[in-house]
């Protein structure tokens, strides 16, 4: 069974929250708790620090916790 078997719309009156880049432990900012959570999963899959999508958390995504 994949993903997309179990997907379910969303309603479209259904408000969309959009947070900041690099947040990773999603409280809507960005701070020294996000860098210490990507940090820590750094050379892992953690799909919380994993904020590019690409499968692994890498200096990338720890460098999008330090981007402006």
């Amino acid at each position: 069974m994949t993903l997309l078997q179990n997907a379910v719309a969303c309603p479209s009156d259904v408000p969309v929250l959009t947070l900041p880049n690099g947040d990773a432990n999603r409280d809507g900012k960005v701070d020294e708790d996000d860098y210490r959570l990507v940090d820590a999963a750094l050379g892992t899959s953690d799909p919380n620090a994993d904020l590019n999508g690409d499968g692994a958390v890498k200096d990338d995504d720890l460098a999008l916790v330090k981007a402006p």
